[in-house]
């Protein structure tokens, strides 16, 4: 169980499962890897992988905080959503794409068995894009093919 304490004062525990501060960010490319491996892993064994953050939202305020995955870990970066969305018609940076499941989704489609493959293809999988790996800026691709600047890395004092 933890416990971490926003910017914005909202207080956000883990201790239930489900619960509306998690959320699940992959990297396609791991993604991609694991498949490649396993075809078949199933979507409970994938979300048992030790993996390097954890991510946690803050329905308050918005932010995305990125914690390190080890027990007390630290914050390692806030990011403040966007409330003025800025479009970009090209991706002229290097990007890593990312899946986004919310830790609900993760829950009920384990409960079912389902396997990785299926998940990502059929529940409709968010993608969100890390200018230059976890740096400054996160972007969402729009209906219309266009990038949106959705989450900016908070600035510090």
């Amino acid at each position: 169980m933890a416990i971490l304490k926003c910017t914005c004062g909202n207080g956000m525990s883990n201790s239930n499962d489900p619960n509306d501060y998690i959320v699940n960010v992959y990297k396609k490319s791991d993604v991609d890897d694991i498949l490649k491996d396993d075809p078949q892993i199933r979507l409970i064994d994938f979300d048992t992988l030790d993996w390097e953050y954890e991510y946690w939202y803050c329905p308050e305020c918005g932010r995305l905080h990125i914690v390190e995955n080890i027990p007390c870990g630290k914050v390692v970066k806030r990011y403040i959503k966007k409330k003025d969305l800025v479009m970009i018609k090209s991706r002229d940076y290097e990007w890593e794409e990312y899946y986004i499941f919310s830790n609900v989704e993760m829950y009920d489609a384990e409960e079912t068995d389902v396997t990785l493959y299926d998940f990502v293809n059929n529940v409709g999988a968010s993608h969100l894009y890390f200018v230059d790996n976890l740096k400054d800026e996160v972007y969402k691709e729009n209906e219309n093919g266009e990038y949106v600047l959705v989450y900016e890395k908070e600035k510090t004092q």
